[in-house]
């Protein structure tokens, strides 16, 4: 089983000027407890909600290319996202929609499961804030 811990994040999320924000996604992946990898990629989304589906989307693009056979489990900390995907929910806004679409188009055929996990289990989430002061410096992009 390979579990992966998905994150986004998006700083500066209350500017008006979108295209002063940035926005990145955090992945890490653990087989039988041992970290296998960890990972942050700058992305291009304007709000958090758009950054926790792009990083979603990312750990599954990762799931096909690395574990096809494998069992996956998807953690995220983000109960819209999770609440959708499991169908607990709609998507009402466009961009939302879209992003479940290409979801879902990534996840095809593959042996996939996805919880909800509190932000201070996410690894994923860990991972982008103890790398804060270089996304901010520009490290990640």
């Amino acid at each position: 089983m390979v579990n992966i811990y998905a994150d986004g994040s998006c700083i500066g999320n209350h500017l008006h000027d979108k295209v002063q924000r940035k926005s990145y996604i955090s992945m890490v992946v653990t087989i039988r407890g041992t970290v296998i990898l960890e990972k942050i990629k700058l992305v291009k989304a304007t709000t958090n909600q758009s950054a926790e589906w792009i990083a979603a989307i990312e750990a599954m693009k990762y799931a096909q290319d690395n574990h096809p056979g494998d069992k996956i489990v998807l953690y995220s900390d983000c109960k819209n996202v999770v609440n959708i995907i499991n169908g607990e929910s709609q998507a009402r806004a466009k961009h939302i929609k879209a992003h479940h679409e290409e979801f879902e188009k990534c996840s095809a055929g593959l042996n996939v499961e996805i919880n909800w996990v509190p932000r201070n289990s996410n690894l994923a989430g860990k991972y982008i804030e103890s790398n804060m002061r270089k996304m901010r410096d520009g490290v990640y992009g």
